[in-house]
């Protein structure tokens, strides 16, 4: 997987090592890596991600930002299950 930042910084932890991918910056994500992104910033970020082979669609990223969207803390439980339902496995 790669993501590419399109606006503002995220912070992207792999495996534990954390990156700060600016505007233009591109970081690459093994297959199996443990992995997460942040926006520590003030401003809105955004990148545009790439995974091959494509294993999750739309409908993944629809649940989870219904879920995480929502007033209050996000159940965790529910974005376990979430993540398993489309073949990932959380940390």
């Amino acid at each position: 997987m790669e993501t590419h930042a399109q606006e503002g910084t995220l912070t992207t932890t792999i495996d534990g090592r954390e990156h700060e991918v600016g505007v233009g910056d591109t970081v690459f994500i093994p297959r199996g890596s443990v992995h997460h992104h942040q926006n520590l910033g003030e401003v809105a970020a955004r990148a545009l991600t790439a995974l091959t082979p494509g294993r999750i669609g739309r409908r993944y990223f629809e649940e989870m930002a219904e879920l995480i969207n929502a007033p209050g803390k996000p159940d965790e439980a529910k974005l376990r299950e979430i993540m398993m339902r489309h073949g990932l496995v959380p940390a």
